[in-house]
């Protein structure tokens, strides 16, 4: 089986969400990322959503993980949440 150029998504529907401090003061409680998608040995495309303690979407956003960051991911998944939260300037709580 060649995995060459193939693109995957999450097969889950499963939403992972995170009670997050916003850096700039405007009322972000929740980082939900939506989906990510794998490109293998190349890049990840990560849907995040940013709500308000009303549950309002306050900021939709499509992060690429790639070159160095994707390579330094290994099998971490506390290393993604890190890397968003650094784009975003954000930080869990």
């Amino acid at each position: 089986m060649n995995f060459e150029n193939k693109s995957f998504k999450s097969k889950t529907n499963k939403k992972k969400e995170y009670q997050i401090k916003s850096n700039d003061n405007n009322k972000i409680t929740k980082l939900i990322i939506d989906d990510i998608s794998i490109i293998l040995d190349e890049k990840a495309l990560i849907n995040v959503n940013l709500v308000n303690d009303r549950n309002n979407s306050i900021l939709r956003k499509h992060i690429e993980l790639s070159g160095e960051d994707y390579n330094n991911w290994g099998n971490d998944d506390n290393y993604i949440i890190q890397f968003i939260c650094n784009k975003l300037n954000i930080q869990i709580v």
